[in-house]
């Protein structure tokens, strides 16, 4: 986050990015428990699933956002729920337990919470490069409280693969800003995690 508002050289506080980055390490830990439990395919797009259709109505709901064709919007929702249901129904019997259960329940509330991403930002009024370090910080802070509570001695070999997931994210995350800025939650966000839909299928 320091890196990226240095080349950008841009930077306002904001608490609503201290609460985006409590949502998203928050949703984040309840997804890396999902991952655990049901593994990538399931969880990643069953939380896209939830993710998709409520960023698309709140912002039509809470920021008044415009949706040019209904007709396609509505079939689009309606043929990724029904694949997001098959996906979700496909699995061993060993995965048809409690373990699968606590999956799915970590993945639809991880979902929801992630659905409330980009509110704040859009509430905050900033433009994406004055916020992204606010976010990084309410990550950083939030993560911390989390490591503390469930402290463990840091193993070197997970070190470079950890920042570097870290760095990739915030690049994607920096994005994703810009979509919603550009484009609305209605249209912008949902478009943001489709990517993520096919390479958590592909896995």
């Amino acid at each position: 986050g320091v890196v990226l508002s240095i080349i950008s050289w841009s930077y306002a506080f904001s608490w609503w990015g201290i609460l985006t980055g409590f949502l998203w390490s928050f949703g984040n830990v309840l997804t890396i428990y999902a991952i655990k439990y049901i593994g990538i395919a399931i969880s990643m797009t069953l939380l896209q699933g939830i993710i998709i259709p409520v960023s698309f109505f709140s912002g039509l709901l809470l920021f008044n956002e415009q949706v040019e064709q209904w007709g396609l919007a509505i079939f689009s929702l309606i043929l990724f729920a029904i694949g997001g249901y098959l996906l979700t129904k496909s699995g061993n019997e060993e995965q048809r337990t409690t373990k699968r259960a606590k999956g799915l329940v970590f993945s639809i509330v991880a979902g929801v919470i992630f659905d409330f991403y980009g509110v704040p930002f859009r509430i905050s009024g900033f433009r994406p490069e004055y916020f992204v370090l606010s976010v990084s910080l309410g990550i950083f802070l939030t993560s911390t409280v989390f490591y503390l509570i469930k402290y463990s001695r840091p193993k070197t070999r997970f070190v470079f693969p950890a920042m570097l997931a870290g760095g990739m994210w915030n690049l994607g995350n920096f994005s994703s800003f810009f979509a919603i800025s550009s484009l609305g939650l209605t249209l912008g966000y949902p478009l943001t995690q489709t990517g993520a839909i096919l390479l958590s299928i592909s896995s």
